[in-house]
């Protein structure tokens, strides 16, 4: 299924399908090491930033342990796997801010290459200049 596109809600059987993001302790919010400041969402309307301790680094150590690990997978928290349960709001908004990430990296690059095709047509555009004058 695209990432442009919501996963529906399909009634099931309680348990029948488990939506996770990524494993407990991974953060979920991750940006490019070449990202750029982005103001194209400065009220916070596309995705919501929500903090989820499952995913916070610094509380690894504290889930890893045996009893933890065990009352989180009784309760329903997280797989057997250790991926962290979320709902169907939350995996489609992650998979937005994926797409949203994905896009920009894809933006970034046709400018990066935009930019590129420039210089070398304004350098070839120089070199031929030059050899005019050199001619005469």
């Amino acid at each position: 299924m695209p990432l442009e596109s919501k996963i529906p809600m399909v009634p099931g059987p309680a348990g029948a399908y488990n939506f996770t993001r990524r494993k407990i302790g991974k953060e979920l919010w991750i940006s490019a090491p070449n990202a750029e400041f982005n103001l194209s969402d400065p009220y916070g309307y596309e995705i919501r930033w929500t903090y989820d301790s499952l995913h916070d680094k610094h509380l690894l150590p504290y889930f890893s342990r045996p009893n933890n690990l065990q009352h989180l997978i009784k309760s329903g928290f997280i797989t057997k796997n250790l991926d962290a349960k979320c709902s169907l709001r939350d995996y489609n908004m992650y998979r937005r801010y994926l797409r949203k990430l994905h896009g920009d990296s894809i933006k970034t690059e046709l400018n990066r290459k935009t930019r590129q095709s420039i210089e070398e047509r304004a350098i070839q555009y120089a070199e031929e200049q030059a050899k005019k004058e050199v001619r005469k």
